[in-house]
C-alpha cells in the first residue's frame, strides 16, 4: 500500500526532518523515494482538495507554500494506519499549534494512492 509523508515547512524550519524519517523508518514502513521541494499552490491545493469548502482551507495552502518541504514516497502493509500513528505521535511531540504541525501523512488507503500518483507527478514536473 503506497501513501505520502510530507515534512512540512515548520519541520523544515526547526530541522526536524531526521526526526521525521527516522519515526517512519521505526514502523516499518519502506521509504521508497523523496526530495525536497517547495510546494506550488495548485500542488497544495491538489493534495488538500478534501478540505476546499472549509474555512481554513487558504491558510492550510499559504502555509504549505510558505517554504520548502520534503516529500515521502512511502508503502507497507497497512501503510496509512502506520503512518497516521507516526504523524500523531510527531505531532504530539513537535507540533507548535494546530495549523504548524510538522508532519502530513496520508490517512487512508485511498488518499494514500491519490497522494503517492501526487508525488510522482511532481517528480516529473521538477
Amino acid at each position: 500500500e503506497p501513501a505520502l509523508a510530507i515534512v512540512k515547512p515548520d519541520a523544515m524550519k526547526r530541522g526536524l526532518s531526521n526526526n521525521v524519517l527516522s519515526m517512519i523508518a521505526s514502523e516499518d514502513i519502506e521509504i521508497v523515494e523523496g526530495g525536497r521541494r517547495k510546494l506550488s499552490k495548485y500542488e497544495a491545493e491538489f493534495l488538500y482538495q478534501t478540505h476546499a469548502s472549509k474555512d481554513f482551507f487558504a491558510g492550510l495552502v499559504d502555509f504549505m507554500i510558505s517554504g520548502e518541504s520534503m516529500l515521502i514516497k512511502v508503502r507497507s502493509v497497512d501503510c496509512s494506519k502506520k503512518l497516521r500513528v507516526v504523524v500523531e505521535a510527531l505531532r504530539k511531540s513537535y507540533a507548535m499549534s494546530v495549523r504548524e504541525n510538522i508532519v502530513h501523512g496520508s490517512d487512508s488507503v485511498e488518499s494514500g494512492r491519490r497522494e503517492a500518483r501526487l508525488f510522482d507527478l511532481i517528480k516529473l514536473r521538477s
